[in-house]
């Protein structure tokens, strides 16, 4: 594998390996008769659903973060807009 000899793999993270059965296949065809057979589209497999990886995590966090601040900024507006804010400030000072 690490010459580049060996049939095409898929990985599924940072150790884990698979090889798909036409992959498979077509190495064995190439090692018993010796010639190099047609190339294969590629294989590609979908990630299986799971945990977030720790970047999307982060990316949530953060999207979750500006989102309650832009939600506060806009709630506070609408109070401005309003006249409730002067209300409300107004019933805190005296």
């Amino acid at each position: 594998m690490s010459e580049g000899r060996g049939p095409a793999s898929v990985t599924y993270g940072k150790r884990d390996r698979g090889f798909p059965v036409a992959a498979l296949d077509a190495f064995i065809l190439q090692r018993m008769t010796g010639h190099e057979p047609a190339p294969s589209e590629p294989v590609t497999l979908k990630r299986r659903p799971g945990r977030p990886r720790k970047t999307e995590q982060r990316d949530q966090r953060q999207m979750a973060h500006w989102s309650s601040i832009m939600m506060a900024a806009f709630l506070t507006y609408l109070l401005w807009a309003y006249g409730f804010l002067d209300m409300i400030t107004g019933c805190i000072t005296n």
